[in-house]
């Protein structure tokens, strides 16, 4: 929860897409709050499935830290 209210009053972000996302808005594409609100959920999207790749990528590294022996570990931590 705590992770969660920092990364939410975090001002770097707001700034982020004040600053970058303008650029890709067309003015006769339409309503352009609708625009702005269609490129943040798309960039929402995309960091959801790339974090929860990073999640799965190391509980699988983690389950076969597991897995090894003591012996087995001081080879694979040690680069041997």
């Amino acid at each position: 929860m705590m992770g969660f209210l920092t990364n939410l009053l975090n001002p770097k972000i707001a700034l982020l897409y004040l600053s970058l996302l303008p650029q890709f808005l067309d003015l006769s594409g339409g309503h352009l709050l609708a625009q702005s609100v269609l490129l943040a959920s798309v960039q929402i999207m995309i960091s959801f499935a790339v974090n929860s790749l990073i999640v799965l990528a190391s509980a699988s590294v983690a389950a076969w830290f597991t897995r090894l022996t003591v012996t087995e570990k001081q080879p694979a931590a040690g680069g041997n």
